[in-house]
């Protein structure tokens, strides 16, 4: 007909496709998806339409692997199914998987968008989503290679078969492609599998779970976290115990670490000073840590001794003799005898800061002093700490109209006029925001640099980056343009360098004087640190370059900048580290990798592994360091000790050790 834009013949399907040209775009994961075409199907035998002018995309593919249903997209952005002779069998989903064994994956309600560092499991990326798809078209070419992770956000997943009955009712978070009769499900965060009988064939409370191929069919692999940590200094040399859930820097000569669900403290050469009998634990400070053992709230010595009774609600630490306890009455403070030195007045109260410190009365900041008093006759709305130059930031606010300004240790006001947003100090200035502008103010509250730029930094060694006119340079500390604005973007100085970039990738290295050190020629050229700069290339490899530009050391999958000499690196998703000379000093076998405080670097290992068939039965239980495959032979490590089992869990050689 006339009225039609287009009309395709599918032979082979014995459809054919008319329909109008009718802009319109699919937001899928940040990225720009054209669906131009507004059309529906026809039979062929019949010369009718047998659907609605209302089909945005059709998976074709779908027919081709053999499936009696075709997965499809209506204007109104939601995925269903229509069978061989074009009749829509369902619609109304958020997303419909390819079909595999007979059924697919499917999502109710939600959102479908980019992972973007979520912790939510991805189902598909973007070249998954829109694979076989007639009428859909991605624009943008970086989403095209780049193929960004998908999520499908408040989603509830199950699966339905090629007739559209529901097979596995939607009670999970994330659903996977069935396999040898099982499907991976995770409900609460934790995954198991499901049958096409709807039934949990592996319970849902593993971390990780997987299909492997050990030559003779699938098996799945499923992972217990245990979360165990310990510490090695930066020779590579163990200091602490593999054994922790949890590690804290160093506070005092003590290290908080939680052993069973239950905090105590070690000293830095891995000895407990503690016991772990505490649910919850502040760090040391003054000689006294606070401390939760599930019924109040106390606080221990330096010897672990409970030397002031575990009593309280809530508590804070101790500053100059003096911290703030919760009790029934309201917030007061206490001195190191445990011996109340000013009363429980207060609605809440806030540690010492030299002899001042914040308290709410009523609806007000006040400050008070040691002896409780009130050291100012000046309320606040709210009040920042104080910082290093006994300065705090204030806020006022008259309707929607919030505005902030400084004031000193004393209570009094030292700017003359409020902002929009004051910043922390660095190197004795603060950059400050009115309406849609920056400048700096000084520690005596008075306007230094006039507010006039786009967007400002913090000073770093003397200079601080700004931006006016769509164009940022540095300025020092009299307001004077040091380099000119004359770069796309700039990042602070560090050890006498910036990275500067001309346009939004080319990166380059600039010093002090604004005389190249190496011009903008690099690709997502990241940081500067300690004569060594850290790029990401096109693959998304890291590697590490001198000044001159040449190849520092080799590529890693991850990486950290340099700190202390050392940094951070990651190959086959195990972390490491090396030294300024590119030399591995601790060797990438490692889950996780934290700096701590002299030198010391926190580790995580020991995931618990174990394999099961897909119906559900355990070959091995979930309680090895290692499983490996080999040859239909499943090899089990722990400790020291390898083993090998066949499929039927019988072992072919003991484990030796």
């Amino acid at each position: 007909p006339a009225s039609f834009d287009f009309i395709e013949i599918k032979r082979s399907l014995g459809l054919s496709i008319a329909g109008v040209y009718h802009p319109g775009n699919l937001s899928v994961g940040g990225c720009r998806v054209q669906m131009e075409k507004l059309f529906c199907l026809i039979n062929n035998e019949l010369g009718q339409a047998v659907t609605h002018m209302n089909i945005r995309a059709v998976n074709f593919s779908d027919f081709w692997k053999g499936s009696d249903s075709a997965r499809f997209i209506s204007d109104e952005r939601r995925f269903g199914l229509i069978d061989r002779q074009g009749k829509i069998q369902c619609f109304g989903y958020t997303y419909i998987g390819p079909f595999n064994e007979g059924v697919a994956p499917m999502a109710l309600q939600g959102t479908v968008m980019e992972s973007g560092g979520s912790k939510t499991y991805p189902f598909a990326t973007l070249k998954d989503f829109s694979d076989g798809f007639y009428g859909m078209n991605i624009q943008n070419y970086e989403c095209i290679f780049a193929s960004p992770n998908l999520i499908c956000k408040d989603c509830d997943w199950g699966y339905i078969d090629e007739s559209c009955r529901m097979v596995v009712p939607p009670d999970y978070e994330i659903a996977t492609k069935f396999k040898s009769g099982a499907g991976l499900v995770r409900k609460n965060n934790k995954w198991g599998a499901v049958n096409l009988a709807a039934e949990e064939i592996i319970q849902c409370r593993y971390d990780k779970a997987e299909f492997v191929d050990d030559g003779l069919g699938e098996v799945i692999h499923v992972e217990l976290d245990c979360d165990n940590y310990g510490i090695i200094d930066s020779s590579g040399m163990l200091r602490v115990s593999i054994k922790y859930q949890d590690i804290k820097p160093e506070k005092e000569g003590l290290m908080a670490v939680k052993y069973q669900g239950k905090w105590g403290f070690i000293d830095i050469l891995g000895q407990e000073v503690v016991p772990p009998v505490y649910t919850r634990v502040h760090d040391f400070n003054e000689g006294k840590a606070a401390v939760y053992n599930g019924r109040g709230w106390g606080y221990i010595d330096l010897t672990g001794d409970e030397i002031i009774p575990l009593k309280y609600s809530r508590v804070g630490d101790f500053n100059n003799n003096i911290a703030w306890v919760k009790t029934p009455k309201g917030y007061g403070y206490i001195g190191p005898d445990g011996k109340p030195l000013i009363p429980p007045n207060f609605k809440k109260a806030f540690d010492f800061q030299g002899n001042i410190a914040r308290v709410k009365v009523g609806n007000s900041i006040r400050l008070i002093n040691t002896k409780g008093e009130y050291a100012t006759e000046n309320e606040f709305e709210d009040l920042s700490s104080f910082d290093m130059y006994g300065l705090a930031v204030a806020r006022t606010s008259f309707k929607d109209n919030i505005r902030y300004y400084l004031v000193n240790i004393k209570g009094t006001r030292i700017t003359t006029s409020s902002f929009r947003k004051i910043f922390p100090f660095s190197e004795g200035l603060a950059a400050v925001k009115r309406k849609n502008k920056y400048g700096f103010i000084d520690s005596r509250g008075e306007l230094v640099i006039p507010i006039q730029f786009d967007l400002v930094s913090q000073f770093s060694e003397g200079l601080a980056m700004v931006k006016i006119d769509g164009k940022c340079g540095y300025i020092n500390k009299q307001g004077e343009f040091a380099i000119d604005p004359e770069f796309n973007k700039c990042k602070d100085f560090l050890d006498g360098k910036a990275v500067v970039f001309e346009n939004a990738r080319k990166g380059g290295l600039v010093d002090s004087e604004g005389d190249y050190v190496i011009k903008p020629s690099l690709n997502r050229f990241i940081a500067f640190s300690e004569g060594k700069g850290l790029i990401q290339n096109a693959n998304k490899e890291f590697y590490f370059i001198r000044e001159s530009g040449e190849l520092y050391e080799g590529y890693f999958d991850k990486a950290m900048q340099f700190e202390n000499g050392i940094a951070l690196v990651n190959i086959d998703n195990k972390w490491g580290v090396i030294n300024k000379y590119g030399l591995f000093v601790i060797p990438p076998k490692y889950e996780k990798i934290e700096r701590l405080s002299n030198g010391l670097s926190k580790i995580k290992v020991n995931r618990l592994h174990g394999i099961c068939r897909p119906d559900g039965r355990f070959i091995v239980q979930p309680i090895q360091e290692k499983v490996a495959y080999f040859n239909g032979l499943i090899q089990i490590q722990k400790g020291a000790g390898i083993g090998y089992m066949d499929l039927d869990g019988n072992w072919v050689r003991q484990m030796t050790f």
